[in-house]
């Protein structure tokens, strides 16, 4: 196959191995079957981010985040750039994203359903199938929802 476009992932990820062996004696360097391969899966991450509220929320929260580095540096304020205002501006939103999302939390995990899901969780425990890490990454699959979930609505709750 000549186009990488073409190619299954398999194939490009096998081709772009031989192309860094042989072109680039194994080394770093330009290879565009991983230009290929980094293509793909951002277009795959940004199709995931457009079918999940949830996920863009997150990115929207990591670009604030990003922003408000950059503007609130030592070298903005040395340089000048320094624009507390946009800063302000910019710590107000992520407020408003973090109080929605703190709002759909208390919407699900009211304290009927966080006292209920805690007793799910404590039998787990106490019948030992809860014992280290591994177990406890298998029962939040299997209950669908975390530990951690479980210890902020008791905070948020008050229980």
């Amino acid at each position: 196959m000549s186009n990488y476009q073409d190619m299954t992932d398999e194939q490009l990820h096998t081709a772009a191995r031989k192309y860094r062996n042989s072109m680039l004696e194994g080394g770093e360097g330009y290879n565009p079957y991983d230009e290929e391969i980094e293509r793909r899966a951002d277009e795959a991450w940004r199709a995931k981010v457009a079918a999940d509220p949830k996920l863009q929320r997150a990115e929207r929260k990591d670009a604030i985040r990003r922003e408000i580095n950059i503007l609130d540096c030592s070298i903005a304020r040395e340089s000048g750039t320094y624009d507390e205002d946009a800063i302000i501006a910019l710590r107000a939103e992520l407020d408003a994203i973090e109080s929605d999302e703190q709002a759909e939390f208390l919407a699900e995990w009211t304290p009927e359903v966080t006292k209920a899901r805690r007793a799910e969780w404590n039998a787990k425990v106490k019948a030992g199938q809860i014992k280290d890490g591994r177990d406890i990454i298998d029962a939040e699959r299997e209950l669908g929802y975390r530990m951690s979930d479980i210890k902020r609505a008791v905070k948020a709750n008050n229980l």
